[in-house]
């Protein structure tokens, strides 16, 4: 997700310390999530790369559901754990192998800094949908033509993740909102966007 800066941002969660970062989340979901029981939905990206040395062509787009006010709480609990163990950003595969920015860390505190982030996301979230394919396989079976429906690989993910979002919509008969980020920097991203259109 994108910051955005320069527009005279409030908080509106009292007595908590707030970074800028978290004052940025806060105003963006009353933008984009603006009623009382709007949902917010964030789509990222994941590349297997162990398989290989050039890298492996499993792709996965794993996509988390929110209410509005666990988000800003996971957002500023996600910033504690952060500053507990002095890391600038949270990434599993680098924690897992004790790589850069974690390398300061023990085994036993990356294990720990892993517990609490993956305990952050089951208190708060109220979904979590995963796709993964090889992508090979995929451009295998889907050829260009096929694609001009489908789409690639990656915005095929994006839009199994949001059927499975669509699912639970339904089954909670829920009637509000859902402002969705998608992970920037893909470069399929304009083509996923296209969906939600």
């Amino acid at each position: 997700m994108n910051a955005v800066v320069g527009m005279g941002l409030k908080a509106d969660i009292p007595a908590l310390a707030l970074d800028s970062n978290h004052e940025i989340m806060a105003r963006l979901l009353e933008i984009l999530a603006r009623g009382d029981g709007d949902l917010v939905a964030f789509l990222e990206c994941y590349f297997d790369e162990s398989g290989t040395e050039d890298g492996s062509p499993v792709l996965c787009v794993a996509g988390y559901l929110f209410d509005k006010e666990s988000c800003r709480q996971l957002d500023l609990q996600w910033k504690d754990v952060l500053d507990l163990y002095k890391i600038p950003f949270f990434r599993m595969s680098a924690c897992a192998h004790n790589q850069k920015p974690f390398k300061h860390l023990s085994p036993v505190d990356c294990i720990e800094a892993e517990k609490a982030m993956i305990g952050l996301i089951n208190q708060y979230a109220l979904l979590g949908v995963a796709m993964a394919l090889n992508e090979n396989e995929y451009n295998d079976l889907f050829d260009v033509e096929v694609q001009k429906i489908t789409g690639d690989a990656y915005t095929f993910c994006c839009w199994q993740i949001m059927a499975g979002i669509q699912t639970w919509i339904v089954r909670n008969q829920f009637k509000g909102e859902i402002a969705y980020f998608f992970e920037s920097g893909h470069a399929s991203q304009s083509q996923a966007n296209a969906l939600m259109i």
